[in-house]
């Protein structure tokens, strides 16, 4: 069983490392405690986790490492998913570069 000062001190280190003004809001009533929030508020809040997660793992995004990470909270299939769209935006960053700096040569 888990303590009360055990849940305490994780709810507070959420709200501290986690969440903030944009993000979803943490409840606690008589129905438990859940987070809740619009579209856009679980996307920060997602996004403040993954940062976290990479942070205090001091590791970079191309690491394998981080991939590993990940997949403890999400399913493989969608970091996977993340990671192809990720690289196809830098490598058309990249020609577009190229061809923006052709253009300019010419």
């Amino acid at each position: 069983m888990v303590g009360v000062s055990s849940i305490i001190s994780d709810i507070n280190f959420i709200k501290d490392k986690i969440l903030n003004d944009t993000t979803t809001k943490l409840i606690g009533d008589e129905n438990g405690t859940r987070l809740t929030g619009n579209e856009e508020q679980w996307q920060k809040t997602l996004m403040a986790l993954n940062e976290y997660l990479i942070s205090s793992q001091a590791i970079q995004f191309d690491d394998v490492q981080m991939r590993n990470v990940l997949k403890q909270y999400y399913d493989e299939d969608i970091i996977e998913r993340c990671y192809e769209t990720i690289y196809s935006l830098k490598e058309y960053k990249f020609v577009l570069c190229c061809t923006t700096l052709f253009v300019e040569f010419i």
